[in-house]
């Protein structure tokens, strides 16, 4: 991943007015100068939001300016040998990705940003964010630091951490398998346990009196002799019960059927009745005589409805209670089939017993506890395969483990990296006339020697513990370069500080000579004026009506 331009406006503190840097020329020391709060650390974050679409410990919506809207970022690189151009914004929000001048299509893809750092980037996120962005803050104890401390330093920077990330799996999936391990050693002492019981029950069977036959087969006969009996008595009365049930439903039909002739009646007398409510007669047109013969049809009519419907309330009574006596009879008679059924069942399940009993020899006595122990056998065996196949697991990850552990790969990555890591301290440090030497054993631990003996970090002055941190990570970009040779940026923060004016002349001449080898783009973020003529470009970052900007000037 090699950038070659960022450009940006509206970010953080930067306005309107678009800011951009061209890294196409490698091999340029900048010095990066300006207040606090002018926008310095801005660059870096411009090139993380750019690549990766975030920051480290803010919120997107926190990087776009307060004052204006549209922040915009564009970043062009090369990678894997393509021409890449992102461009990104908030507010509004869009993120869009050409390659070689051509838009990404998304569809039927993966998501643009996996796309991009699964396919085109070659630099995680992390290990981005420590390489490039690196802060002399991480390593200014280097020397005085803990084993551990400085081992996750080199972690981070060597990408160990994705090893490590690989053995906590590892090791979880040890814990899991030792779980296993231990739930089979419990299963298997539970039937070992039943196993043993059972044989305990067989002894007893064997030592006990054999249980008299003919009593059984007594007790058996005796209970269906009284089966049969309860049989015989519900098949009785199940045949009443259907009688009754015949005649009900004969009853219930007749009072249904009087119930229509008579409901039929009524609405005739009532058809009738209606025509003596008009004064004519419909079919001849004559008045009606009310107090004679009409009058006494009326009085019939009426009379008849009365009869009628006190029938019908009889009837209605009568069908009523002939229908609940149906239905309590179709209870009784459902309850009655069923058990019948159970006594028959009882029946089977009694004579096969009696069979069992008359048939049963000694030996099938115990056939059913020995067909226990033959599976418990069984299951022993599988669980015994189990645990072995568990146990010779657990040893496989505990050898992947081992691999992954400090003693393992990691060790071997070190015991390469040592080497040229330890040449390289040596030779700075001579180059910066530091009368001592430094060097990192296998278990990272910090080696000082001064004279031929070893001296303790602590006594060294304040401008040698810093020269000597310096050292020590030039040494490591060194080998990062190595690893990822496509990086063409650094960032350094505050480098320079408690470090004398020879010291700071020196640790220039270093990072000349290292922007030469390495071909870094090296910005040099310092808050305070440094010997400009030193440096390729000076970029200052100032406020100008209340927003950031950036002046990049060649140092001729």
């Amino acid at each position: 991943m090699r950038i070659k331009s960022v450009e940006w406006k509206n970010f953080n503190g930067y306005g309107n007015v678009p800011s951009k840097i061209d890294f196409t020329k490698d091999g340029q020391l900048y010095l990066l100068v300006g207040q606090n709060g002018a926008g310095k650390s801005t660059i870096a974050e411009v090139l993380t939001y750019a690549l990766y679409g975030k920051v480290e410990g803010k919120r997107l919506g926190d990087l776009a300016n307060r004052i204006n809207r549209g922040m915009e970022v564009t970043l062009c690189m090369s990678c894997k040998g393509k021409d890449i151009t992102i461009k990104r914004g908030i507010t509004p929000n869009y993120f869009e990705l050409f390659i070689n001048d051509e838009p990404y299509d998304q569809a039927g893809n993966k998501n643009v940003q996996d796309y991009m750092e699964t396919e085109l980037l070659d630099i995680p996120y992390q290990v981005f964010k420590n390489i490039i962005m690196l802060s002399v803050n991480d390593f200014k104890s280097f020397l005085t630091m803990s084993r551990g401390d400085k081992r996750n330093i080199v972690d981070r920077l060597f990408g160990f951490t994705v090893i490590n990330a690989m053995r906590e799996s590892i090791r979880e999936k040890r814990r899991e398998v030792k779980q296993d391990i231990q739930t089979l050693y419990d299963e298997l002492n539970i039937l070992e346990e039943s196993i043993d019981s059972i044989n305990e029950k067989i002894e007893i069977l064997k030592k006990e009196k054999r249980v008299d036959q003919t009593k059984l087969i007594e007790e058996y006969q005796d209970k269906l002799s009284t089966i049969e009996l309860k049989h015989t008595d519900t098949s009785d009365k199940l045949k009443i019960l259907n009688n009754r049930y015949i005649e009900f439903q004969k009853i219930v039909q007749e009072k249904s059927s009087s119930e229509s002739t008579i409901t039929t009646n009524l609405l005739d007398i009532k058809k009738r009745l209606d025509l003596f409510e008009k004064s004519k007669c419909p079919t001849c047109g004559s008045e009606f005589d009310m107090h004679g013969e009409h009058g006494h049809i009326k009085e019939t009519l009426l009379s008849d409805a009365k009869v009628n419907k006190v029938e019908l309330k009889e009837v209605r009574s009568e069908l009523e209670s002939a229908q609940t006596n149906l239905n309590k009879c179709d209870s009784f008679i459902r309850s009655s089939k069923d058990s019948i059924v159970r006594l028959e069942t009882l029946t089977s399940q009694y004579k096969y017993e009696l069979d069992q009993i008359v048939s049963k020899s000694e030996k099938k006595d115990f056939q059913y506890l020995k067909q226990l122990i033959t599976e418990n056998n069984k299951k022993t065996k599988d669980k015994s395969g189990q645990k072995y196949k568990q146990e010779n697991e657990d040893k496989f990850l505990e050898l992947v483990e081992t691999i992954l552990g400090e003693e393992g790969i990691k060790n071997l990555a070190l015991k390469t990296i040592l080497p040229p890591l330890n040449a390289s301290i040596e030779s700075m440090l001579k180059q910066m006339h530091i009368p001592h030497r430094i060097r990192f054993d296998e278990k990272f631990d910090c080696i000082i020697t001064s004279l031929g003996e070893t001296i303790n970090p602590n006594t060294m002055s304040t401008g040698e513990r810093k020269k000597s941190d310096f050292v020590i990570i030039i040494a490591m970009i060194k080998l990062l370069k190595v690893r990822y040779p496509s990086i063409n940026l650094l960032f350094l923060d505050e480098i320079f500080s408690s470090i004398d004016g020879g010291g700071i002349h020196e640790i220039i001449a270093i990072l000349k000579d290292t922007v030469q080898e390495t071909g870094l783009n090296t910005w040099v973020i310092n808050h305070s004026e440094l010997p400009v003529n030193l440096f390729d470009i000076k970029a200052e970052a100032f406020k100008e009506g209340g927003f950031s900007k950036l002046n990049l000037e060649t140092i001729t």
